[in-house]
């Protein structure tokens, strides 16, 4: 009998301990016994979204706890969820918590008294209060005169606030530790810089600056402002775009403080020498509502706009890997020990979602026949003698080495400044750069082994993104025209890369070309790159020792500066240059023998064709031949066996011209044929008739042709 009672007693303890153990491993109380790895890799596998019944103006991820803030203003409160063990806790407040950035394990919140308003006659108040992040509780409230919309926390803890009020305003500093407050207990100012009201703000990630961007005014704008140990503002400047590239209110700082990431997918430099600050680097072709990042897997994350997506992206080359489903819109997102932490909306319900990164789906590359790189490419050079190509990517500073037997990347280096323009030396062996740097101007690459080797010189830094330098080989010279409002031709010897103080250095050039054997200098006249002077001429010039020696000056009414990236293309056998859309005489510039109908980018060595960016001209015929599918391609090069390559959208691309293709797909097939066949028996001035596809220049259009098409056909 005492044996089935204590039987009956054990077994009820045992059930009581067995669902009460199950009850508390859902529950937010921490259990004493419970190991406590096994409690966290638990409620590591709940990802079931955190439902919110509230709508976050802000929120921050704790940088050593798995732990997010939020901000409910409705409510007034402040709220700390651990999304392991889905604990919540919220401070509540008599003011409305708004902004927030975390410095030194204390939250600094942003709190409204009079609330952002356009305009008001009635002073401005608001406060910020300081929360200790070990017990979550308040241990300051700062109020000021003044209306908060963002904050930023510099390494001496001195406090940052944009303005949310009243239009021109002030960007104001602030100590966290005042010693003497004013009124009322309203501290005062430490320092202040003119800015626009609504501004968001990021600190540096070496917390010696303070980066903000417009939200009230357009163009949107990005500034960056410097300070003192003191808290008192230095020297401020915004970047040299003002709608030049599309931005939206979000940005975000990469850890290692190299770039700014917008949400409108572009990407700008940050660097601690202003004239390469805030600069264009690229642009990721996809919108998003924030960014987090893994540096060590060397990966970041974008929260897709309008979509329930995080995009997956390599961060050395900005290239995307694949995507992350989630189950509404994120709106604010985060990374932590291999987890995503997101804030979605779905219909204005929020939740909180971990979301393993290990959840990718990688993305499947399209097949097309494109040379594929990265970064911002925009010049790129051909190499007749090992059938390569050498592009330059002046986003990322990369030059990539194309094999185009082989059809790909053959190797990428990294180079050490920004590129801004490619030659290759007469003898094939070095690749000469010029960079868009103010103390570095040559970069030159072996290419034996691909040592790189940079030679200072000061040049002024390019006038805009657009205004490229070139870079140009000649003999035992070397030639650079740099990208100031008059570009200006420099002279270097092309061995030892020191200056020629002997070359006259002439301002106002746009381009150059040689004579075969190095006798005479083509150039084009240049003032201004999206402004100044529209009009233009060609020059000739003899090259000496010491000096160049104008021979003659040509122009055309039809010979204007724009397009600025077409080359000067000598014809030495048929004695014309080519330039924009005009053909010269190379011995007398003044002579003008006819014009096309666009500006020209390539001319094949081995025939008489010449390629502008929609189709290729027979020179011989004054005939255009419909090659080039419509797209946007800059025309590069014919290649030695006559096969014309294009740039689109960091690829390259190539076309074998063939006689038959009518329609411009880059094929010869069974609609070609079709087409030829409604201009058959055409003649020359008969509106049938079609220059494409008078294939052997008889001026009709007969069974030759159609021979020929077929023979092409496939």
């Amino acid at each position: 009998m005492h044996i089935k009672r204590f039987l009956s007693l054990f077994l009820f303890f045992v059930f009581i301990f067995i669902n009460t153990t199950s009850i508390n491993a859902e529950s937010p109380i921490t259990l004493k016994n419970a190991s406590i790895k096994s409690l966290s890799t638990q409620n590591t596998q709940n990802y079931q979204p955190i439902a919110l019944d509230f709508v976050p103006s802000d929120s921050v991820i704790d940088l050593t706890k798995p732990i997010i803030y939020l901000t409910d203003s409705g409510r007034k409160r402040l709220y700390s969820i651990n999304y392991l063990t889905r604990q919540t806790t919220f401070i509540q407040f008599d003011l409305k918590p708004e902004r927030m950035v975390i410095f030194n394990n204390q939250l600094y919140v942003t709190l409204l008294i009079t609330g952002h308003q356009y305009y008001s006659e009635t002073p401005e108040k608001g406060a910020v209060a300081i929360i200790n992040l070990d017990t979550f509780t308040q241990t300051q409230l700062l109020k000021m005169n003044f209306d908060p919309y963002d904050i930023a926390v510099d390494k001496n803890g001195y406090i940052y606030l944009t303005p949310g009020s009243n239009q021109w305003n002030k960007i104001k500093s602030y100590s966290s530790s005042p010693t003497q407050p004013s009124t009322l207990g309203y501290i005062t100012e430490i320092s202040s810089i003119t800015a626009y009201m609504s501004n968001l703000a990021l600190m540096h990630p070496t917390l010696n600056k303070l980066y903000t961007i417009t939200t009230a005014i357009s163009p949107r704008d990005i500034s960056v402002n410097t300070f003192n140990d003191s808290g008192v503002f230095g020297e401020g400047y915004d970047s040299p775009y003002h709608g030049d590239y599309e931005m939206s209110t979000v940005f975000k700082i990469s850890p290692d403080g190299k770039y700014i990431l917008n949400g409108a997918g572009t990407i700008f430099s940050s660097s601690p020498v202003k004239e390469s600050d805030m600069k264009f680097v690229l642009n990721l072709n996809s919108k998003f509502n924030d960014a987090a990042f893994d540096l060590t897997s060397n990966l970041f994350f974008t929260a897709a706009l309008d979509k329930n997506l995080i995009n997956v992206y390599n961060y050395e080359t900005f290239t995307i890997k694949g995507t992350i489903d989630t189950s509404a819109e994120c709106e604010y997102l985060f990374y932590r020990d291999n987890n995503l932490v997101a804030v979605t909306n779905s219909n204005n319900s929020y939740s909180v979602e971990t979301i393993p990164v290990s959840s990718m789906k990688p993305i499947i590359a399209d097949k097309d026949d494109g040379i594929k790189m990265y970064g911002t490419v925009i010049d790129t050079v051909y190499d007749s003698s090992r059938n390569k190509a050498y592009s330059i990517d002046t986003g990322l500073n990369n030059l990539f080495v194309l094999n185009l037997s082989g059809n790909s990347v053959e190797k990428t280096i990294k180079l050490p400044y920004k590129p801004s323009a490619i030659s290759l030396s007469e003898d094939y062996t070095k690749l000469y750069i010029a960079n868009n740097d103010s103390n570095y101007l040559i970069t030159v690459v072996d290419l034996k082994d691909y040592t790189v080797q940079s030679v200072k010189y000061s040049t002024p830094m390019n006038y805009a993104d657009y205004a490229n330098k070139k870079i140009y080989q000649k003999g035992d010279k070397l030639y650079i025209l740099t990208g100031e409002w008059a570009p200006k031709l420099l002279v270097f010897n092309s061995s030892t890369l020191e200056r020629l103080s002997s070359c006259p250095e002439l301002e106002g050039v746009g381009g150059l070309a040689f004579s075969s054997d190095g006798k005479y200098l083509y150039t084009w006249y240049q003032y201004g790159w999206n402004a100044g002077s529209a009009n233009s001429y060609m020059t000739k010039y003899q090259i000496t020792d010491t000096s160049l020696i104008q021979l003659s000056e040509g122009n055309n009414v039809n010979f204007q500066r724009d397009p600025l990236n077409t080359p000067i293309l000598l014809v030495e056998d048929e004695n014309i240059l080519i330039s924009k859309g005009c053909i010269f005489n190379l011995d007398d510039l003044s002579i003008n023998t006819s014009i096309f109908p666009e500006a020209i980018y390539a001319r094949n060595s081995t025939n008489t064709f010449v390629s502008s960016k929609r189709g290729i001209y027979d020179l011989t015929r004054d005939i255009y031949l419909k090659f080039i599918p419509e797209g946007e391609y800059d025309v590069k090069f014919f290649s030695n066996t006559g096969v014309l390559y294009l740039l689109n959208n960091n690829s390259l691309y190539y076309i074998i011209p063939k006689a038959g293709d009518t329609n411009c797909d880059a094929l010869v097939d069974i609609k070609d044929l079709a087409f030829a066949a409604k201009s058959y028996n055409a003649n020359k001035g008969n509106e049938n008739f079609d220059v494409s596809i008078d294939l052997n220049y008889d001026d009709i259009i007969d069974i030759y042709d159609l021979v020929t098409i077929s023979k092409n056909l496939n």
